[in-house]
């Protein structure tokens, strides 16, 4: 009776423990673990639960306010609108307007890619602190912290990647979403040889130092009427570069109030643009970002998903399986640039 009972309080310490770490501390992790991963969508997963419950906020606002983008299906599906209609032009006061269109949409399509890890909880190790929960939470909540750093650790990482982690089974980072050479390359099966709509901005900095004019240069480029990058990312050398020529213009300022400044990441704001960097942001980079651009598609069901618990095949041991299926995708590539080879 006794060894039952020590049984079902491990299977409870355990479980509780782990599912509560696993569904809102690992969110927590990821974003904690990199300035872009902080702005993509870092308070986005909460707000998104909080604003379906406000059924007064119509959908377009919810697509500008969160970078999230929740989806189901095989496949994910982005409409995308590659051109404008032929049908506007001025005519006479007796002429006739065409109605003959072109349909001025398209679909983008990206595949579900799936980032996991595991929990080993060794039943003999359990079994040596039976006599104290505490000792139990502790044993277990070390090899969560783990489990949590090492999962917002490599999405980071393949956040700013080609895609090719994995042997290509990681998500599409954002050297490839946001390429150096944008004519080249098929892009959410769309190619961007053919269609130089689906093309980012994109400039050699030829290994000059980075100046107050390229930033100036590839933002405006960047801009499309009221549209404008809000998130501008480089490497530490040229952030320091970037605080080298501050000035006391006005255009420059440390943010206190914004997103990234209540998450804990220092930056500095241009036109309104937050301006930080990120350890793996690519060595002589900068992009210019914005969340009308690009979003990240993530399953509902397997939103940092914890399964369940399962024996290991001859062994005695536990083991869980946290998951995320999701595809960084972009909605609009001509709204993203990076400057590239700078110096």
């Amino acid at each position: 009776m006794a060894s039952t009972s020590l049984t079902k309080t491990y299977t409870t310490i355990v479980t509780d423990t782990l599912e509560g770490f696993l569904t809102e501390e690992l969110q927590d992790q990821v974003i904690d673990e990199s300035a872009a991963m902080a702005w993509l969508f870092g308070r986005d997963l909460k707000e998104l639960q909080q604003y379906r419950l406000a059924s007064d906020i119509p959908s377009d606002q919810l697509r500008e306010k969160t970078a999230i983008k929740e989806v189901e299906g095989n496949v994910i599906n982005v409409p995308v609108r590659w051109r404008r209609t032929n049908t506007v032009k001025f005519i006479p006061s007796t002429g006739k307007l065409s109605t003959v269109t072109a349909d001025p949409h398209t679909t983008a399509q990206a595949q579900w890619k799936i980032l996991a890890g595991s929990v080993t909880v060794s039943e003999a190790e359990v079994a040596k602190n039976l006599g104290s929960e505490v000792q139990i939470i502790d044993y277990t909540q070390g090899l969560v912290e783990d489990l949590k750093e090492s999962f917002a650790n490599y999405f980071a990482v393949a956040l700013f990647s080609d895609g090719s982690i994995d042997n290509g089974d990681a998500i599409t980072g954002l050297q490839a979403l946001c390429s150096d050479v944008p004519a080249v390359g098929t892009v959410m099966q769309i190619n961007r040889a053919n269609e130089t709509w689906w093309r980012n901005n994109a400039t050699d900095g030829g290994a000059v130092a980075l100046t107050e004019a390229h930033v100036r240069t590839m933002f405006n480029t960047c801009s499309r009427g009221k549209m404008h990058p809000t998130f501008l990312v480089m490497d530490q050398t040229r952030y320091e570069a970037f605080e080298a020529f501050l000035t006391a213009n006005a255009r420059y300022e440390m943010s206190e109030n914004a997103q990234m400044a209540q998450l804990g990441f220092n930056h500095f704001t241009y036109k309104g643009a937050i301006v930080t960097w990120d350890r793996n942001c690519p060595a002589g980079s900068v992009y210019f970002l914005t969340k009308k651009g690009i979003k990240l598609a993530i399953n509902p069901h397997m939103k940092f998903h914890m399964r369940e618990w399962v024996n290991e095949i001859n062994g005695l041991s536990k083991v869980g399986i946290a998951v995320l299926m999701c595809e960084l995708v972009t909605t609009n590539p001509r709204l993203l640039g990076v400057r590239f080879n700078v110096g």
